[in-house]
């Protein structure tokens, strides 16, 4: 049988009122396999304070599909999000999002377990989540002056390895430097060879002074006529 061809794409703005769910799937969906278990906070960390509170530095991969839905398939298949200003984030970020949000009664700081493997991994995101200012990086002075944005992109395994990463990273740096933003920085598993080969190949540079058990952080500088390779 001949394999199902994958529908081709397009990368655009997020669009609030039809995109959301789609981008929680993916951020749930594109999660390592050691941290399944926490899936259900993944979001609430690493894709709805983005999209509520700087959608307008938010991109989507779409394949101009019916949608989320019993029935329906996935229309976005992948996101670049991310903010232009880490130090006003995390500010709206703790009155904002934490305080406003509803956050489902399952990721309350109150309700983190004590005990067994699986609740400790549950307790560290659960800190995460309701402990933005590590974001900061407050034990690197400087950091966030040099490097004040950072992102997150996710890409469904059917469109990944096309092309399309480095177009959605184009469009986000793009949108960055409109702002005047003079630097970016990420962070990703530091097993993930293939991610740091990507973003290596778009200009991004290890950042070796921040020392983290399992992450690698990465940062990149921008210049308004810099242009990016796709």
């Amino acid at each position: 049988m001949a394999p199902t061809p994958v529908k081709r794409a397009i990368v655009r703005s997020y669009n609030p009122s039809s995109d959301f769910d789609d981008v929680v799937e993916i951020c749930k969906a594109t999660a390592h396999p050691s941290i399944n278990p926490v899936v259900d906070i993944l979001p609430y960390i690493y894709a709805i304070p983005y999209v509520n509170l700087e959608p307008e530095t938010a991109f989507v991969l779409d394949t101009g599909g019916p949608g989320s839905g019993p029935d329906g398939e996935q229309r976005v298949v992948g996101y670049i999000i991310g903010t232009a200003n880490t130090q006003e984030f995390v500010e709206r970020y703790r009155t904002e999002h934490l305080m406003s949000t509803d956050l489902p009664n399952e990721v309350s700081l109150e309700n983190s377990p004590q005990s067994s493997e699986e609740s400790q991994l549950r307790d560290i995101f659960l800190r995460i989540l309701h402990e933005p200012e590590g974001m900061l990086h407050t034990k690197h002075p400087g950091f966030l002056e040099k490097y004040p944005a950072h992102l997150h992109i996710d890409i469904l395994p059917s469109h990944q390895r096309q092309g399309y990463g480095g177009i959605m990273v184009s469009e986000f740096l793009k949108k960055l430097r409109e702002k005047g933003v003079k630097g970016v920085h990420l962070g990703m598993r530091a097993d993930n060879t293939l991610a740091g080969n990507f973003y290596k190949k778009h200009g991004f540079e290890v950042f070796a002074d921040i020392k983290m058990d399992g992450t690698t952080w990465m940062v990149k500088g921008l210049k308004p006529t810099q242009a990016e390779d796709n």
